[in-house]
């Protein structure tokens, strides 16, 4: 989207929901997460309003590859995925000193800006963390094969830990090219 007065462009986050005040809870409650969080790591939220009667986020617009696609078409060495690594767990310490656990890292919500710094992107199973450092889940969310086993338990408590397991799982994949694992996640769930 480009904003006509002030230029610059942004990018939109619609609500799957309409009007119904669930969809636009929800993205006010990302985007008041991601508002407390301040680190150029972390894809940057603006404001949020209404296009053609449907909730949505502006956000930072980010013409880059996800780590995903970014790994896939490009031959890094060693010291280029620790840096890479670096970087994100620069990110996720900022996420969690603000109160917040992410709940869906995975390669393809980490985006490659300049073909060397990452951002972490999609709070859209976002957190906040209580007093004591923990939030209850609701309800079973996120990507099965990089979950942590309290997110595949329903009602059960997630913490900065959640995020960390997410962390070396995408590690472990950036050196080894394997990014799911025998008995876990979905494996888990049946």
């Amino acid at each position: 989207a480009k904003d006509t007065k002030k230029g610059g462009e942004y990018a939109l986050k619609m609500s799957r929901c309409s009007m119904e005040k669930r969809g636009f809870n929800a993205l006010y409650e990302e985007l008041d997460l991601v508002h407390s969080i301040d680190h150029p790591g972390v894809i940057k939220y603006f404001d949020y309003g209404l296009h053609d009667q449907r909730p949505v986020i502006i956000m930072e617009l980010l013409e880059a590859p996800s780590l995903f696609d970014y790994v896939k078409n490009n031959s890094l060495n060693d010291k280029a995925k620790f840096k890479l690594i670096f970087e994100l767990c620069d990110a996720v310490q900022a996420i969690h000193t603000a109160k917040v656990i992410h709940c869906d890292l995975k390669p393809q919500n980490i985006m490659v800006v300049d073909g060397h710094h990452i951002k972490v992107v999609d709070f859209g199973l976002a957190k906040r963390l209580n007093e004591q450092g923990f939030a209850v889940s609701d309800h079973i969310a996120g990507t099965p094969n990089l979950m942590a086993p309290e997110q595949l338990i329903d009602n059960h408590i997630l913490s900065p830990a959640t995020d960390t397991y997410a962390i070396a799982l995408i590690t472990a994949w950036l050196f080894t090219g394997e990014l799911s694992w025998p008995h876990q996640g979905i494996e888990l769930l049946k």
